[in-house]
């Protein structure tokens, strides 16, 4: 989850190496509904939830309104994933730049509240493809100022999601190794002492 145009639907398609998700040239919304897709990451297929980009209540009226139906929207969808033990690993995404207070107001409404050891909430950070000298040094000059505004978290990948550039490889395997690493799958009563290892197993993130 993220703001409108933080590249989550991008993170799809880098993590599944597909155009899956629809994506948008610029910040305006492209994701209006809640999409699963279904993607294989190390023998394990993961259940990845798209859902619509939370924009400050500002601006120009259909943006007031998208926002409005969508705040509700996720927090009814976060309540079914929870009561079906569906809700396994938070990703927020964000643009590389200095969280903005929207992005705060997004941690504390949807991730804190949300967040305990069986339920990680990580950070994927985008539009790195510029920082030098690597794209991992945006998170060694932002981690405390983050943490200084509360938004904690359990795990972090540092990408670009352009298509065709030399760094998107390596953005894959940070963002699938980051998903496969925090991953942590909630048992229902009905999967106990059933493997939710073995490779087709179907979990939410």
């Amino acid at each position: 989850m993220g703001e409108s145009g933080s590249g989550k639907s991008s993170i799809i398609n880098l993590i599944a190496d597909h155009n899956h998700a629809s994506v948008s040239p610029d910040t305006q919304p492209c994701t209006s509904h809640f999409v699963s897709y279904g993607v294989s990451v190390e023998g394990r297929t993961y259940q990845l939830w798209d859902t619509p980009g939370l924009t400050a209540v500002t601006g120009l009226w259909f943006l007031r309104k998208f926002t409005q139906t969508t705040e509700p929207s996720l927090e009814f969808f976060l309540q079914e994933r929870r009561h079906h033990g569906e809700l396994d690993l938070f990703v927020l995404c964000m643009r590389g730049n200095r969280a903005s207070a929207e992005m705060l107001r997004i941690y504390e409404v949807f991730c804190r509240i949300n967040r305990h050891p069986t339920v990680p909430v990580v950070i994927a950070v985008t539009h790195l493809e510029k920082v030098k000298p690597a794209m991992d040094t945006w998170w060694q000059n932002n981690e405390k100022e983050l943490a200084k505004r509360g938004m904690v978290f359990d795990g972090h990948a540092c990408l670009t999601c352009l298509s065709p550039h030399r760094l998107r490889g390596a953005s894959q395997q940070a963002i699938r190794r980051l998903i496969s690493s925090e991953y942590q799958p909630q048992v229902l009563p009905a999967l106990r002492g059933k493997s939710l290892d073995d490779p087709g197993k179907s979990c939410t993130i």
